[in-house]
């Protein structure tokens, strides 16, 4: 949890860190994409009568989380695109996150002799935390200078 510290006559927080080790904001920021990324494909199912299964209606899916994980980068979570390595490697040029969704045809190809019923559409996702300067070390050098 968060820590009351006294220092040089001020009261302030220090990080908040849990048990398993990861700070509060992080905890709160995974448990939130989680849930919204939930709610943005249950409201796609809902709303679409039919997702194709072709390459259509994949990208209709890669495409809505897409729009979730930007949404995040706009929301500070997912960091942004700063370096042209950073960049090059992004999904959308702006934040750093990717996203790998097969085509059609490599589902096929990766099911069970091609069984309708064993096939099987995964997209995969990753991103970089954006994260927060929690404690900070400064460094400096006084010299006195006589007039």
């Amino acid at each position: 949890g968060n820590l009351f510290k006294a220092s040089s006559g001020t009261t302030y927080f220090v990080r908040g860190i849990m048990t398993n080790g990861l700070f509060i904001d992080q905890k709160h920021s995974r448990d939130y994409i989680k849930a919204r990324i939930a709610e943005a494909f249950t409201a796609l199912f809902v709303a679409e009568e039919k997702i194709s299964y072709d390459d259509s209606g994949f990208a209709q899916l890669a495409g809505t989380l897409n729009d979730k994980l930007n949404s995040f980068g706009d929301n500070k979570i997912i960091a942004a695109a700063v370096s042209t390595t950073e960049v090059a490697a992004s999904y959308n040029k702006k934040y750093q996150y990717s996203i790998t969704a097969p085509s059609r045809a490599q589902v096929l190809a990766n099911s069970e002799l091609g069984n309708p019923v064993t096939r099987e559409y995964v997209i995969s996702f990753s991103y970089v935390e954006a994260g927060a300067v929690h404690e900070l070390t400064v460094n400096g050098k006084v010299v006195l200078a006589l007039p």
